[in-house]
């Protein structure tokens, strides 16, 4: 899908700078998906964050954020909620937030930004149980949620951020 043109430019993709926000970010239902996601990425030769509980605790995620640039993102919404919510509570750089800009209560204050993001694709692969991310009573109100915190400001101030529901 990546490859067949939904994005821009797939050198652009294995260049991207910028720290915080990834060219595409891949919400998922679980971590079991994301780490399927991940192995099928791997040909790709791109940075990819693993964005889920299971993996590293929020802390080692925000400082992988901060200091690192990811082409791609993939997590759940639980996870991408809480880094975008996360703030500048922690330790004391406090050069990140000049060029933050704040039209939404959330809009670039947390470790994960969309301010750059041009995709965002919502993983609507079923569980065992039928369930999608959109559909489970886990997932479903985190998603949206993350949805109206982080992806509709970004929207409204620019239309280079796409959704794809795969």
């Amino acid at each position: 899908y990546l490859k067949g043109g939904a994005l821009t430019s797939m050198k652009r993709l294995k260049k991207w700078k910028h720290t915080g926000s990834p060219m595409v970010i891949i919400v998922c239902i679980s971590a079991r998906r994301a780490v399927q996601i991940l192995k099928q990425l791997a040909p790709l030769n791109v940075r990819a964050a693993k964005l889920f509980a299971k993996h590293m605790d929020l802390d080692e995620q925000i400082t992988m954020l901060r200091t690192n640039s990811f082409g791609i993102a993939v997590g759940t919404p639980n996870r991408l909620l809480q880094l975008i919510e996360s703030g500048d509570g922690g330790s004391g750089s406090g050069r990140g937030s000049d060029s933050d800009e704040s039209d939404g209560p959330a809009a670039a204050s947390g470790a994960l930004s969309l301010n750059v993001t041009e995709l965002l694709v919502i993983d609507n692969r079923e569980d065992s149980k039928a369930f999608t991310v959109c559909t489970m009573n886990d997932t479903a109100p985190d998603l949206m949620q993350f949805l109206h915190k982080a992806v509709v400001p970004q929207m409204r101030k620019r239309k280079t951020l796409k959704i794809a529901m795969f």
